[in-house]
């Protein structure tokens, strides 16, 4: 499955009067997983336009909450990126995928989950390293 594809399922059908952003959300979080890296920058940015868009409906009293929602999506879409088959988490993966997102606009570089990527790398930097020095190992 491509982004294309997901665009074209995506498109309106005459019998839609109005701009349904729940199922347009819910098809990109339904194919994220199954398109390529390049595919998957493509829905994070018809994700944001979408949700941007939607955001302008929210009444107030609703916004904070609709906000929430939004973040956990977005969350959601990248920790997917960091996970293996077998479930694993790479830190390389977890470091990549926040740089992307941080040098395309969509992150805060003081985001918490570019936080915990950087400390992941730093934290299996100083694994690596203490077991090279309990066991005597040259590098």
């Amino acid at each position: 499955m491509s982004a294309n594809e997901i665009f074209q399922q995506l498109q309106l059908q005459p019998s839609e009067s109005s701009f349904n952003w729940r199922r347009i959300r819910d098809r990109i979080a339904e194919g994220y997983s199954r398109v390529s890296t390049a595919d998957r920058v493509k829905l994070l940015q018809l994700y944001q336009a979408i949700i941007e868009m939607a955001e302008q409906q929210i009444p107030p009293n609703e916004l904070e909450r609709f906000r929430i929602g939004r973040r956990q999506d977005y969350y959601r879409m990248l920790v997917s990126e960091w996970l293996s088959h077998d479930g694993k988490v790479s830190p390389a993966t977890m470091d990549a995928v926040t740089r992307r997102e941080v040098a395309a606009g969509r992150m805060s570089p003081n985001d918490a989950l570019r936080r915990i990527a950087a400390a992941g790398v730093v934290a299996k930097t100083t694994r690596r390293v203490g077991r090279i020095r309990r066991f005597g190992e040259r590098p």
